[in-house]
């Protein structure tokens, strides 16, 4: 017992709560156990043999024994608190670690620690306390599980797994409400409810939707996935199984993976594994395997092949297990890639076959254009058609948008002109009452002029963006065509946006103002209020683009609705997404003219500029300035802009120094890849002892590692003491081989001097063990830098990321 309670006396007076109170009981038991060893002492025969000590010894057994059982009676008292006490506080622990919605690392390796502590605890407990220890040991031991099959999923997902979801607009207020109350007004509406709901509650195989372009079904599929009344009808379906939702909106002009076979697998098996995480083992069998027979130490993230996917999911929908019933939820099938070597039909064979699962555990609700590989093959009695449907909610969104008309004669003829020329396209209305709002704003919203406008507007949706794009005024066409092939650029990747605020210097930043006048240019900047530029910069955007893009909310919500006090949180993105496919088709001489002598790098990298300068890292979306710096240092390399007198790279050094992102300080040291690769890989140096994690990105390193030796070379020329520094000369030669013998590059980044620097490789002067405190290993200290670049660049390192998918190369001290 003086063992036991030992160990859970705490080391000082300094902790507080729980460890307060088991160490007060700790040390209640530490001295009851003292003082019986004491009693015990007094009690012994000193000298076993003699009749004298026989005798001393069984008076004292009389004198001390009712104290002895007093003590053994306190101490068994103390003991039973101690255990009842340390079993609730470590199940309290256990359980916070389990619903932590972190499954790191060093989670499962505290989790790991917890079930090692338990079992060599309960071997000093009471009998009755060991079986309530034998409970806690379970729970250990299956957290540890479930934790370790988060750990496995999360190599499944990817940083734009939800982002087109995200983005898909909320229901209009009372829309779409006859998916699941019915309109008995409507008799197809009516009809397809009741079709819908049955099939939910009731139905198996595919449910799908489908609708013409503009017509509403993105935002009808986010309210099905979200709505509880879903849930509640699936339920009813699941028949007391466990219940598990999965989504994929899948988005053409987003990454690969939205678009892909590859990211819809990954998203699915993700969602379903996350809610049913019992199921990991079963669906994914020899990932689990390996990730249990490898100690967590050595864990890396798992590697996921096509292949791998298609096996894990037939796997999925094949289970035979009766405690659970899934439905996936698919939306956007048109938008799916098939320029490689799967089409449409191979997406439609492949859901039939998945609906068609014998047991009877998934099914599907999906949703397309009316293309005729998808009428021809899904149920056509398991159909929503939107168009059909959604004349209640078009004339109700009409109507609200037309509140500012209240004046106008003659309102109803107006809105049935509307409804009727809609033919069910939600797209199609909300362009037209954009435009006819702009018209109210200028004062010129007379019936007769709007009447002739409505009268005017074509009624396909193409010939709609045609109209529109013509009717915007000469003077603002250079701007607003540019400005859509800003938005167009920046939507290829996830961590750029382009920031409603920013619209403000827009003329300036299109300009072909010189590099050295844009310390001028942002000055300006502060000379008036985030409010009011964010208001100036709306009324820009909205009074010439003509509805094709629209300032949309990219913040946090919380229960009050949206934190507008937060200006850097709106975005300029396109109305839908069939406009960047029409501006991509419709390129007319118009707008070549006024693209012509546009360059497209140069004004995204002002405005990164101006972001950063700004000081709220922030701006530039979700903390990635280091990508962001990588990103546009590449474009200017890729246009040739990058030239001497190198004017922007050094104004983008100075900004990030002010910042302190430019000094090496310690923790990591990474030079990342631009957005848009497929891997992406870092060249990191991993100081040990050291708790930081932030990340350097000094343009320096990152132009070795893009291959801009030209800015490279002039800015050593023109500052020797940057290479001073060891650990820069470390990442720059490093950059530089890698790029040689990966054949991205042919040029030499030392120049005509090359020998000279090529010789600063291999000096002693700058091995590892110099480099102050970095030293990790006696084994390291005999090998020179060339020695440790040799073997990152043959062999590689490895370095733990906080993104299991991706990989890195690192040298290490």
């Amino acid at each position: 017992m003086q063992e036991f309670s030992r160990d859970l006396i705490p080391p000082d007076d300094s902790t507080i709560g729980k460890d307060n109170g088991i160490g007060d009981l700790a040390r209640q038991c530490s001295q009851l156990a003292k003082e019986i060893t004491t009693v015990l002492d007094k009690m012994k025969s000193k000298n076993p043999g003699s009749k004298r000590e026989d005798l001393r010894s069984s008076f004292n057994v009389m004198r001390y024994g009712k104290k002895k059982e007093e003590l053994q009676a306190r101490l068994s008292r103390c003991r039973e608190q101690l255990e009842l006490y340390w079993s609730y506080e470590t199940r309290k622990d256990l359980s916070a670690l389990l619903s932590s919605a972190e499954n790191t690392r060093s989670k499962m390796l505290l989790l790991q620690k917890q079930v090692e502590d338990l079992q060599r605890m309960n071997q000093r407990f009471s009998t009755e306390s060991q079986k309530w220890m034998e409970g806690l040991l379970d729970i250990s031991a299956g957290g540890y599980d479930i934790m370790l099959s988060k750990y496995l999923i999360s190599s499944l997902t990817f940083e734009s797994m939800n982002t087109r979801l995200d983005k898909v607009a909320q229901a209009h207020d009372d829309t779409l409400q006859w998916i699941f109350n019915g309109n008995y007004d409507d008799r197809n509406c009516d009809g397809f409810h009741k079709s819908f709901n049955t099939w939910l509650s009731d139905g198996d195989g595919i449910f799908h939707i489908s609708g013409k372009l503009g017509s509403g079904k993105s935002t009808l599929m986010k309210l099905l996935y979200r709505d509880d009344r879903t849930k509640k009808r699936l339920i009813q379906w699941a028949d007391g199984s466990e219940l598990i939702m999965a989504q994929f909106f899948f988005w053409n002009p987003g990454s690969r993976l939205q678009k892909s076979m590859e990211g819809l697998l990954r998203s699915l098996l993700y969602e379903a594994l996350k809610s049913g995480p019992s199921l990991v083992a079963e669906v994914l069998p020899q990932q689990w395997h390996q990730i249990k027979s490898t100690p967590l130490q050595a864990q890396k993230g798992t590697y996921f092949s096509l292949d791998d996917l298609f096996t894990a999911f037939d796997r999925l929908v094949r289970v035979r297990r009766q405690d659970y019933r899934i439905c996936f939820f698919i939306d956007g099938l048109d938008e799916y890639d098939n320029s490689g070597n799967e089409d449409y039909a191979d997406v439609v064979e492949q859901l039939c076959h998945w609906s068609q699962s014998p047991e009877g555990n998934v099914k599907f609700c999906v949703s397309s254009r009316e293309y005729s590989v998808f009428m021809n093959h899904f149920p056509e009695h398991q159909r929503i058609c939107m168009q059909d449907l959604t004349r209640v909610d078009i004339k109700q969104f009409i109507l609200d948008k037309m509140e500012p008309f209240a004046h106008c004669h003659g309102l109803k003829y107006l809105v049935g002109m509307i409804e009727e020329k809609a033919n069910g396209v939600f797209l199609w209305v909300s362009l037209v009452m954009r435009r006819l709002r702009d018209l109210n704003e200028r004062g010129e919203a007379t019936r007769v002029r709007l009447e002739i406008e409505i009268d005017n507007l074509p009624e396909r949706l193409e010939d709609l963006f045609k109209h529109l794009l013509g009717s915007i005024h000469p003077a603002d066409r250079n701007r607003v065509h540019q400005t859509f092939a800003i938005v167009q650029k920046l939507k290829e990747h996830d961590l750029l946006h382009f920031r409603l605020i920013w619209y403000y210097l827009i003329d300036d930043i299109l300009s072909d103002l010189p590099d050295e006048r844009l310390p001028s240019l942002f000055a300006r900047w502060f000379n008036i209020s985030k409010r009011n530029r964010l208001m100036q910069a709306r009324k820009m955007l909205m009074d010439s683009s003509k509805g094709f893009v629209e300032a949309t909310w990219h913040g946090q919500w919380d229960s009050h609705g949206r934190d507008k006090g937060k200006e850097e949180n709106w975005i300029i993105s396109f109305t839908h997404r069939s406009v960047p496919d029409f501006l991509q088709s419709y390129r007319s001489q118009e707008q070549e003219k006024h693209l012509k002598d546009f360059c497209l790098e140069n004004a995204i990298s002002r405005i990164f500029l101006l972001a950063i300068r700004e000081g709220d890292m922030r701006l530039s979306g979700c903390d990635h300035v280091p990508e962001i710096v990588s990103y546009v240092m590449e474009a200017r390399q890729r246009a040739n802009i990058s030239k001497q007198p190198f004017f922007y790279e050094e104004q983008l050094e100075s900004v990030l120094a002010r910042h302190g992102f430019t000094d090496l300080t310690g923790g990591r040291v990474a030079c990342p890849v631009p957005p848009g690769y497929d891997n992406v890989e870092v060249i990191a140096i991993l100081i040990p002892h050291c708790s930081s994690t932030e990340s350097v990105f000094n343009p320096l390193h990152t132009a070795a590692f893009i291959g801009n030796y030209a800015y490279l070379r002039w800015k050593v020329k023109r500052d020797p003491s940057c290479i001073k520094v060891p650990l820069n000369i470390a990442i720059i030669t490093y950059c530089h081989y890698r790029n040689l013998l990966q054949g991205t590059t042919r040029d030499s980044i030392f120049g005509d001097d090359g020998l000279s620097y090529h010789a600063l490789t291999v000096q002693s002067s700058i091995s590892p063990p110099l480099l102050k405190g970095l030293s990790v290993s006696n084994r390291c200290e005999e090998l020179a830098l060339w020695q440790h670049l040799a073997l990152g660049l043959m062999v590689g390192f490895q370095y733990e990321s906080h993104d299991p998918c991706s990989s890195g190369v690192g040298l290490f001290w």
